[in-house]
């Protein structure tokens, strides 16, 4: 440090201030940016020096550098930011500059500031930081040309950094020790449509609802100092979770091309009430986010917004999405969200089946008196993996576990209509798929393909056979294999192993039939492993036991 620098930081007046005008870089060749003073020593000396009168006149020539070249403004904030972020310990290159980045417990061995990262818990994580008042003045000062609102040199600075940067704003909206410079760094918060500032609110929410919605929370997780919850146990939005809610520019719609999976920004909008910003994001995950939200956390403020997004969606592929969900699962927040908001697919030929799925009784006897809407729509190959959801539907309607029993059992004639389209499949992909679930001994589908003679095609006669048997129609059995050879070629060629013979012997002895074969065996354990062997000449270590000699 030079001998002008020592003297305007320690000196008491007028020394200090007579030691202003040297201040000159160090170096010998001048950077592109000089400005004739060392701004680095002007802003050591705006902010510590012990002469009052030297710092007013180093805070004023900061002030009128800033307003000078755009070029000094970058330089002059990223100092100012290293200062703030930056550690000053024993290696610093000015050990007396530690106002700036000391903790109001007086430390200064303190770590750097990061507002999108998770710290682990220290003796000093949950700090407050210390801003100087004359470095308070300076950001707050006013700045004409600042491009975004409010108009200030601090908004100015952060425009010239990152977002990861600008979190250094929400850390000291949370952190300031002093309540009036907390306050005013939350205002902005709340006020400016500053990108980066935009993108650090939107990042660190997604980092903390992450942890909040994966009960991921442990001991030593922070966020800004803060402990990743949301709501307290009253429902009511945490210190964080309320700036992270004040800006009404977030969250910022992303396109449809975007496809975050780390992103919960479609959970903000919902939180802010901006359901028309929903259609832009990608609907797939869309979707996923807010059912996983209403089942991992139900009963929260964030459940609640989910719910009602869910049942604000516009026409369009999130909808379909949603729609799909609920014809595959009978008992989901989405059947609950498409009964309340009315949601239908967009293909009018799938609302029969989807008002049959989703339990709408009164809409579908309106919709499709007769089933014949329901028929015709069965039918077409397309529909196939829908189909399997209703015959499951028929299936533990009529044969309900105890835990999965519905309060509104299907209706006689909705369960009638059903029955009347599955009867009305022929050969073909969704016919195949029928007489899997039977082969599988599901009792709704062994009692179409019965009544219907439904077989997979194409089929040999072993494979014939075999699905007759495994399906019990003996009649059918009998005379398609009056010897019983089809089914002895089919057995033999199981493996010992197969469960195949398990499911025939089941068949055999509800039929009251001979065994058609032998028991599935166990499959061989593995031999076991004592240790001492080289691999090169013994046994590598795995024997089937001991061997003396």
């Amino acid at each position: 440090m030079g001998l002008a620098r020592r003297l305007a930081l320690n000196a008491h007046r007028p020394l200090g201030r007579l030691a202003l005008p040297f201040l000159r870089p160090t170096s010998a060749a001048p950077s592109p940016w000089d400005t004739g003073a060392d701004p680095d020593a002007l802003l050591a000396v705006a902010l510590t020096a012990r002469d009052p009168g030297a710092g007013r006149r180093a805070a004023a020539r900061i002030e009128a550098l800033w307003d000078g070249e755009p070029e000094h403004r970058k330089v002059i904030w990223w100092l100012l930011r290293e200062r703030l972020t930056v550690p000053y310990g024993p290696h610093s290159t000015d050990h007396h500059f530690t106002g700036w980045t000391k903790m109001a417990d007086g430390s200064a061995d303190v770590p750097r500031i990061s507002g999108t990262e998770i710290w682990r818990s220290g003796p000093r994580a949950r700090d407050r930081i210390h801003l100087p008042e004359t470095a308070e003045r300076f950001l707050f000062g006013s700045d004409p040309d600042c491009p975004h609102v409010p108009r200030i040199r601090l908004v100015t600075g952060l425009a010239l950094g990152t977002a990861a940067q600008a979190a250094l704003l929400l850390d000291l909206a949370l952190r300031a020790d002093a309540p009036a410079v907390r306050g005013r760094c939350a205002a902005v918060v709340a006020e400016t449509d500053e990108p980066h500032v935009l993108d650090a609110l939107e990042n660190v929410f997604s980092q903390a609802f992450g942890f909040w919605v994966d009960r991921r929370i442990i001991r030593d997780e922070l966020i800004l100092g803060q402990r990743p919850e949301l709501w307290s146990d009253d429902g009511t939005p945490t210190p964080l979770l309320s700036l992270l809610l004040s800006n009404p520019h977030v969250p910022r719609p992303p396109g449809a091309e975007s496809d975050d999976r780390t992103s919960y920004s479609a959970v903000l909008a919902a939180l802010h009430g901006r359901f028309d910003l929903l259609a832009d994001f990608p609907p797939g995950w869309l979707i996923h986010q807010m059912l996983r939200v209403t089942e991992d956390r139900p009963g929260t403020p964030a459940d609640a917004a989910c719910r009602r997004a869910l049942r604000a969606l516009d026409e369009g592929p999130a909808r379909e999405i949603l729609c799909q969900a609920a014809m595959e699962d009978d008992d989901s927040d989405a059947v609950a969200a498409v009964a309340d908001a009315g949601h239908l697919p967009a293909d009018p030929d799938l609302v029969p089946l989807f008002l049959m799925l989703t339990r709408q009784w009164e809409r579908l006897a309106a919709t499709d008196p007769d089933g014949h809407r329901l028929r015709d729509s069965i039918v077409r190959e397309d529909i196939a993996p829908s189909f399997r959801e209703l015959v499951w539907m028929l299936e533990q309607d009529a044969h309900p576990p105890q835990a999965t029993a519905h309060d509104d059992p299907i209706p006689h004639d909705a369960r009638e209509h059903a029955l009347d389209a599955l009867r009305a499949i022929g050969p073909g992909a969704a016919g195949n798929q029928l007489c899997e679930m039977a082969v599988d001994g599901v009792d709704i589908a062994v009692r179409v393909v019965t009544e219907t003679g439904l077989v997979p095609a194409p089929s040999n006669p072993r494979d014939l056979a075999l699905f007759l048997y495994r399906t019990g129609q003996w009649d059918r059995y009998d005379a398609a294999d009056p010897d019983g050879q089809y089914l002895r070629d089919r057995v033999e060629q199981l493996s010992p192993y197969d469960d195949e013979r398990t499911k025939l012997r089941d068949a055999a002895e509800r039929g009251g039939r001979p065994m058609p074969c032998s028991p599935r065996s166990e499959p061989p354990r593995p031999a076991p492993y004592w240790p001492g062997g080289t691999g090169v000449s013994g046994t590598g270590g795995f024997t089937s036991g001991f061997t003396t000699h």
